[in-house]
């Protein structure tokens, strides 16, 4: 993490939403699930492809967690309905991580099961590096089951080209 990013993020998560929010606006397509149907929509007609994701993470109860789980099913059967070109996007401090590991892995399956129906690529996104080893753990046991997730891995780390073999 750079000097920048050690400065900055310890602020932001401080400051009230609103002001966050004036910066954040620009990369977020909204607060309902149909504002960011309308944007991808809107994306899509300039020939490009998006990746939904659902707020939130460092979920602390396991009906958190589900409920999580719940509005990542609804994304995804917006995304078939709404006939988008889009995937999505997950994280697993969402979906219980941090919690419990077979509990996290079970909702990521249902989610992959979901998507894997409606043909729709899912990303698990890499979080903070207190998860990265299980991030991978899960990544590794879904892909083994599933040809529609990949992961997001974090290029800068030194220890990436360790997790996949990079060259």
């Amino acid at each position: 993490m750079n000097i920048l990013n050690k400065i900055l993020v310890p602020g932001i998560q401080i400051m009230p939403r609103g002001i966050v929010g004036v910066f954040a606006n620009k990369y977020i397509a909204g607060d309902k699930l149909s504002d960011a149907v309308s944007t991808v929509k809107a994306l899509n007609s300039k020939k490009l492809m998006a990746t939904m994701d659902v707020l939130g993470e460092s979920i602390k109860d396991r009906n958190e967690a589900i409920r999580s789980k719940d509005e990542n099913l609804e994304v995804l059967e917006a995304i078939s309905n709404s006939k988008l070109d889009c995937n999505l996007s997950i994280k697993l401090t969402m979906l219980g991580l941090n919690i419990d590991y077979d509990l996290c892995l079970g909702l990521v399956r249902e989610i992959l099961d979901k998507a894997k129906k409606l043909n729709i690529f899912v990303r698990i996104d890499m979080e903070d590096s207190s998860v990265t080893d299980l991030t991978i753990k899960i990544y590794e046991t879904a892909r083994k089951e599933y040809d529609i997730v990949g992961i997001v891995i974090q290029a800068y780390l030194r220890r990436s080209e360790r997790y996949f073999e990079i060259n």
